[in-house]
């Protein structure tokens, strides 16, 4: 049986998964005959952009595309690998910089070069998925990547994953890394700096809200983290279905996503982005029979790139105009004055909002009470422990009671820290009877 070879080259380790020619569920590592290497490019040394193109030849296709990127990019063409998956009118472009690609190909000369977006709507769609949102949490960046009827939709690069958080909690918490890296993977999101962190990704990833995807797939080994499931879908609400990546056989969404959807690409009709220097793109364009036509034949092929180039050029001014008519209509329940206003305007406007919405619901009582709840059930369980006061002010909550032993308001705080942020016991007090008097301040916990 003929095999395809994926590799995911990861920040801790190199991934490889074969899959079967034709069909059959993958295996780990290398199944032979091997007839073609795949190797996932990780998207944070990517360049990303959806051109639309004229009805025309290829070569000419491929001329656009090339003349685009010549003015585009923050660095020369000469100096970069570049590659396409053309649907219809459109093309969506992948380009890597030599100095991400060199190290890539010194150790795997004969490899195909793929860009990791398309490895995860291929491995999507061997599961039978079309529309999802893929969220890979790896260890040293985290990606959106959204999987739009079969293709790559948007795609968002966060240079931060699970080394930073480990390193964050090694600072705050005042311990070695290895000890934070336990910490990290046992408790999860039921520490606070864990909750932060990844809510934070997720706002800074500035995805549409509602999220337009109803199903997320979570893949990376930050995908394991305790809690995760549920911390996602307070964020994006209960009708988004949040999961571990589908994969078949004894592959993990922790680890084998990226090299399955790598594989996938040696099977017939997948799409291929077939990345290659500029040098072999121009080499490509020059060396078929248009080589020898006669100078009448360039001049053809000249008219023809300005006709597709002035017709590319109107697509795109067409397209510009509905995407902002989609934009107001979109916006206008919450901003009913957008069509007055630019983009960074309605960006700027719709941030304003959103910190009035925070700032308004930090307050509420719905979340007082919850918070209220949570902490007299913290101090309830306790066997004869009691509260007796409790106090609000500025975001702060006092608690005041009785607790029967020292060992037992101790415990009363440890339980709080559960629920509350910066718990601080600030007395505790014998008391006739054995009994003992505490007082600890706490803050309501973030959104």
């Amino acid at each position: 049986m003929l095999h395809s070879l994926g590799i995911d080259r990861g920040s801790t380790d190199d991934r490889e998964v074969s899959v079967n020619y034709f069909s059959g569920a993958p295996t780990l590592g290398m199944s032979t005959p091997v007839i073609g290497q795949y190797v996932a490019l990780p998207s944070s040394g990517l360049t990303f952009r959806r051109m639309f193109l004229p009805k025309a030849a290829k070569t000419v296709r491929q001329q656009v595309i090339t003349e685009e990127l010549s003015y585009s990019l923050p660095f020369p063409l000469t100096e970069a690998h570049y590659g396409a998956v053309e649907m219809g009118e459109e093309a969506w472009v992948t380009v890597a910089a030599d100095s991400v690609v060199q190290p890539v190909r010194d150790l795997f000369p004969k490899a195909h070069l793929e860009a990791e977006p398309l490895c995860y709507v291929r491995a999507a769609k061997a599961e039978g998925i079309q529309n999802a949102l893929v969220v890979d949490l790896g260890a040293s960046k985290t990606v959106f990547c959204g999987v739009e009827n079969g293709q790559v939709g948007t795609v968002r690069v966060m240079l931060r994953g699970g080394d930073a958080l480990t390193q964050l909690m090694s600072e705050k918490l005042e311990m070695s890394r290895e000890d934070a890296e336990i910490l990290k993977r046992e408790e999860g999101t039921e520490r606070p700096l864990v909750r932060n962190f990844f809510s934070e990704l997720v706002e800074e990833a500035l995805l549409p809200s509602p999220l337009p995807y109803r199903r997320v797939l979570l893949c990376g080994g930050g995908s394991a983290t305790p809690g995760l499931l549920r911390l996602l879908s307070r964020i994006w609400g209960e009708d988004v279905d949040i999961e571990p990546f589908p994969l078949p056989g004894s592959l993990m969404p922790t680890d084998h996503v990226v090299a399955y959807g790598a594989a996938l690409a040696g099977r017939p009709n997948a799409q291929r982005l077939q990345m290659e220097h500029s040098f072999r793109h121009a080499a490509g364009g020059a060396g078929g029979p248009l080589s020898v036509l006669p100078l009448a034949c360039t001049v053809l092929l000249m008219g023809l790139m300005i006709g597709g180039l002035e017709t590319r050029i109107a697509g795109a001014n067409t397209k510009a105009v509905e995407l902002r008519t989609t934009l107001d209509e979109a916006v206008r329940p919450v901003l009913p004055q957008a069509g007055e206003l630019n983009e960074d305007q309605i960006v700027e406007a719709l941030r304003v909002q959103l910190q009035e919405q925070r700032d308004s619901s930090k307050s509420s009582p719905a979340r007082i009470m919850n918070a209220l709840g949570q902490s007299s059930n913290a101090v309830t369980t306790k066997k004869d422990a009691r509260i007796s006061s409790v106090l609000f002010e500025e975001q702060k909550m006092r608690l005041e009671g009785v607790a029967t032993s020292l060992q037992q308001s101790e415990e009363i705080r440890a339980s709080l820290e559960k629920v509350l942020e910066n718990v601080v016991q600030v007395k505790s007090r014998p008391q006739s009877g054995g009994n003992f008097f505490y007082q600890i301040e706490a803050e309501l916990p973030n959104l």
